[in-house]
C-alpha cells in the first residue's frame, strides 16, 4: 500500500532541491537541541507517570498490599473504559481552550496527584484503590487528549 501513496508536496520539494541531510538525527540534535529536549521532557511528563501508575499498581498492589490481581486488572479495565470518554473530552477542551493550557493543567494535576495516589493505594481498600487508578489515568488523559494523534 505504501508504494502507491505519494510523498507530501513539502517532502518532494525538499528532495528536488537536494537539501536532504545525510544524518538527520545528528543535524536536528546539533541545530535544535532545545526543541528536542523540550519535547522529550513534555512527553516524559505524560508517559512516565502512566507506566508507573499502571505497572506499579499491579506489582505493588499484589505483592505488598495483598490485593487480588484479578481485581486490579478489572480496575484497569474500568479506567480504560473511562478513557473512551475522557480522552476525546480533553481533546475537545484543548481545541476550545488551547492545547498548551489543557496539557499544562494535566502536567500539574498528574504531579500533584502522585502523593495522594500512593496514599489511596496504601489503604488497601478496593474502592479507594479503584479511585486512585481512575483518577491517575484521568489526569493522564488530560495530557493525552490534547496530543495530536
Amino acid at each position: 500500500m505504501r508504494l502507491r501513496v505519494l510523498e507530501s508536496p513539502a517532502f518532494t520539494e525538499v528532495k528536488q532541491e537536494r537539501v536532504v541531510v545525510r544524518q538527520p538525527v545528528r543535524h536536528v540534535l546539533r541545530h535544535q537541541p532545545r526543541a528536542v529536549l523540550t519535547s522529550a521532557f513534555v512527553r516524559m511528563s505524560e508517559q512516565g507517570p502512566f507506566y508507573l501508575f499502571i505497572t506499579f499498581v499491579l506489582t505493588d498492589g499484589t505483592q505488598k498490599l495483598g490485593l487480588p490481581r484479578g481485581d486490579l486488572l478489572n480496575d484497569t479495565l474500568v479506567v480504560a473504559a473511562v478513557g473512551l470518554i475522557t480522552v476525546p473530552l480533553f481533546g475537545h477542551l484543548s481545541g476550545r481552550f488551547g492545547r498548551r493550557l489543557v496539557y499544562g493543567i494535566g502536567i500539574c494535576c498528574t504531579g500533584l496527584f502522585a502523593f495522594p495516589y500512593f496514599g489511596l493505594l496504601n489503604t488497601g481498600s478496593s474502592g479507594l484503590v479503584l479511585l486512585a487508578i481512575v483518577l491517575s489515568l484521568v489526569f493522564h488523559d488530560v495530557q493525552y487528549g490534547p496530543r495530536p494523534h
